[in-house]
């Protein structure tokens, strides 16, 4: 969170951001808190969009599982981007990261099982909603014990 608050303040836009890891892809090791396999995967994503114009709308409008297979063509990006761009960018309610590690946790300490696939059919229908409060909880107790 502090690493995306300090390069939004010193870029003043996530566009911005994105253009500077762009240039500065090729070069070796972190910059501003950034990998380099991290900044080259936002200059992939820089030319996707410029190459593709992918229609958002129809992105909204797909089923989860294809809307990953569409993500996942990008270099860089895989189910956990698409899992995070389908709630933070399009805010659907249909999506349950399995990949997540900080969810994985959660999820051991309320239901006492690692087992997402397991504890997605217990929360079916509100897979966003329980994702967004697991990670809540998730957060607390960890600032709980620092």
């Amino acid at each position: 969170k502090k690493i995306i608050e300090s390069l939004l303040a010193h870029f003043k836009s996530s566009d911005n951001v994105i253009k500077w890891a762009a240039r500065t892809q090729r070069q070796i090791g972190a910059l501003r808190g950034i990998s380099q396999r991290k900044r080259r995967a936002l200059a992939e994503w820089q030319k996707y969009k410029s190459r593709k114009k992918p229609s958002l709308k129809k992105w909204e409008n797909m089923g989860i599982d294809e809307f990953r297979s569409e993500i996942n063509q990008i270099w860089g990006l895989g189910r956990w981007s698409a899992d995070m761009i389908a709630i933070f960018y399009f805010g659907r309610m249909d999506v349950w990261p399995e990949k997540d590690g900080a969810l994985k946790t959660a999820c051991k300490d309320i239901f006492g099982s690692s087992d997402l696939g397991f504890i997605k059919k217990i929360i079916k229908g509100c897979e966003t909603v329980a994702a967004v409060y697991l990670w809540g909880m998730h957060d607390l107790k960890a600032f709980r014990y620092n």
